[in-house]
């Protein structure tokens, strides 16, 4: 199974610190498509989508690192789950709950968040690029058009959240840390999430 990583370039210093580290040691068949900051996340996550010939496609944060043997626990979870809509490290489930990665269980979810999911690019989906057009909300709202025109559901991952486990994914939230997790335009997004959806889960 070949998989096809993808990114967008934003900060060199922790691209460095985290991913880029992470990339160097990854262990499986895999190849990158690095994409400019110039323009916004769907529009890059559609042309990364567009542009790769493998099935499986891991859209990812800068901000997140993970053992080598990352590519191994997502086979296992597609083994598993080979129906899925969307696969990522955590969502938020029906309940508001929210749902993170383990490698002893996996968790159906709602919505998933954008740090790190992963694509299977034969359910034909794109990202909302008119409606999503800036950094908020594109990828829970990829996740309900998924399940709205394939009917597959969305999963978290058997791996741990655990940088400490042999097995893990970790989300360092570089962003909400500087930030804030309402930074930007996020309410003017949630809103439009909400006219085009009704009110759905979110992380």
């Amino acid at each position: 199974m070949k998989f096809t990583i993808g990114y967008i370039d934003h900060n060199k210093e922790v691209y460095d610190k985290y991913l880029g580290k992470c990339l160097s040691n990854l262990k499986g068949d895999f190849d990158v498509i690095k994409v400019s900051d110039k323009n916004k996340p769907s529009f890059n996550y559609n042309k990364i989508i567009k542009e790769t010939n493998n099935r499986y496609v891991i859209l990812t944060h800068q901000d997140i690192s993970f053992s080598e043997n990352l590519l191994l626990r997502i086979e296992e979870t597609i083994k598993r789950t080979p129906d899925f809509g969307v696969l990522g490290l955590v969502g938020v489930d029906n309940l508001r709950n929210y749902k993170w990665s383990s490698i002893e269980e996996q968790f159906e979810v709602q919505t998933l968040d954008c740090c790190f999911i992963v694509v299977d690019k034969n359910n034909n989906i794109l990202f909302d690029e008119n409606t999503f057009d800036d950094y908020h909300l594109y990828v829970e709202d990829f996740c309900l058009s998924t399940k709205k025109n394939t009917g597959k559901s969305c999963y978290t991952l058997y791996i741990s959240k655990n940088p400490k486990k042999e097995s893990f994914l970790c989300h360092h939230s570089h962003t909400i840390r500087t930030l804030g997790g309402r930074w930007g335009r996020y309410n003017e997004y949630k809103k439009k999430l909400i006219e085009k959806w009704g009110e759905v889960k979110t992380t």
